[in-house]
């Protein structure tokens, strides 16, 4: 199986520099543009299915990458497991907030009225899980968002905390796993 991971494109809380999360953000234009981009660089791989959180930032892009590749977009498949980390409290607030930062890369450590990196990344390893264990020639492609592209990327590579938490795909960047 090949397997495609993008981060959805950019929305306004990216340029605010503010924790998104479980909020529900749309795309703005440059993250529409960034997304039909993702979509000819996807071109020619044969995508057979597409998996999207269904949070609406991720799911506007992996539609309008199914656009891009002739993929009817009722067939994008939604799954709560690809959704961003929750942050609780910390939503909407600035990402360079002392109190974010500090809990942040704590592995362990529950936003209050949130979830912690370990759970985002349980999430991410029950999907991989489910979808990885079949032994297929698919191409499979998954839009998601960052905190979830740090995960996957985890699933595939050792990676000791320091570069967990740097890892950091740009809005729309493709990534690429074969399994």
């Amino acid at each position: 199986m090949n397997l495609f991971v993008v981060r959805h494109g950019q929305t306004y809380y990216n340029i605010e520099n503010k924790v998104c999360g479980s909020s529900d953000i749309s795309l703005n234009e440059k993250g529409i543009k960034q997304a039909k981009d993702a979509g000819k660089k996807l071109c020619g791989q044969n995508i057979d299915k597409i998996y999207s959180s269904p949070l609406k930032r991720a799911l506007k892009t992996a539609e309008i990458i199914a656009f891009s590749l002739n993929f009817d977009k009722k067939n994008i498949i939604t799954d709560y497991r690809l959704s961003e980390q929750n942050y609780g409290i910390y939503e909407g607030v600035n990402a360079s907030s002392e109190a974010f930062q500090k809990l942040r890369v704590n592995f362990a450590c529950r936003m209050p009225k949130g979830e912690s990196p370990l759970q985002a990344a349980a999430r991410a390893y029950d999907f991989l899980n489910s979808i990885c264990g079949k032994n297929n020639t698919e191409n499979v492609l998954l839009v998601t968002h960052g905190s979830l592209c740090r995960a996957i990327n985890s699933y595939f590579y050792d990676m000791n905390n320091s570069e967990y938490f740097s890892f950091m795909p740009d809005n729309c960047e493709v990534l690429e796993y074969k399994v």
